[in-house]
């Protein structure tokens, strides 16, 4: 009986690789020949560059535990080798370091700063500050509408002007029509030519 006991029962080893869908042990022999100052960020290259070769999926998410492993002895001294576990969901891959549960980067950045500014302000200076940033906003809005209804007034000035000065331009222009009408028309040099040779013919003829 404890022999069929012993049979049935799951070793933790193979319960560490059900939870993972795939599991990889990456070397970072090429990181360790870049210069001393990108060693540890080619290698965060490498796990993204491997995974996407061997599960096909663009989508690459990093874990902390993973990250923390890699910078954990400075940018000059990446591991050696690292071993890491995958889960797949859909056109997404995330991995973390094998024996260990994701999650992610900007979580553990943001719990460790204390969460998002508004967090902050409560901490540190209380509803007052939450007041004076609400009265401030108030203030930019009202500004800012003031100077949409200056835009309006102005725009709405050049408009008239504009009018105004048609108007002027078409008074101008009836005005002079007005006067070529009532003018009286003016002789042409050839017809006051005319004019003088028909005087000098009556002239002649009266003597």
């Amino acid at each position: 009986m404890d022999i069929k006991d012993n049979a049935n029962e799951v070793s933790p080893k193979k319960e560490e690789f059900s939870s993972y869908d795939r599991v990889y042990t990456i070397p970072f022999r090429d990181a360790w020949k870049k210069s001393v100052k990108k060693r540890c960020p080619y290698a965060m290259q490498l796990v993204k560059k491997h995974i996407t070769i061997h599960t096909k999926k663009t989508d690459i998410k990093i874990g902390c535990v993973l990250n923390d492993t890699v910078w954990n002895r400075g940018i000059n001294h990446p591991p050696r080798r690292v071993k890491v576990g995958v889960k797949i969901s859909g056109d997404q891959a995330t991995v973390e370091l094998f024996g260990h549960e994701y999650k992610s980067i900007k979580a553990k950045k943001a719990a460790a700063t204390g969460g998002s500014m508004r967090d902050k302000l409560m901490a540190r200076l209380g509803p007052k500050a939450l007041q004076k940033q609400a009265e401030e906003e108030k203030i930019e809005g009202r500004k800012k509408e003031e100077s949409g209804e200056k835009k309006q007034k102005d725009t709405d000035k050049d408009i008239r002007h504009e009018e105004h000065v048609h108007e002027g331009r078409k008074e101008i222009s009836k005005e002079e029509m007005k006067a070529t009408v009532h003018k009286e028309p003016e002789h042409t040099e050839h017809e006051a030519g005319e004019e003088r040779i028909g005087k000098t013919k009556q002239e002649v003829k009266g003597k």
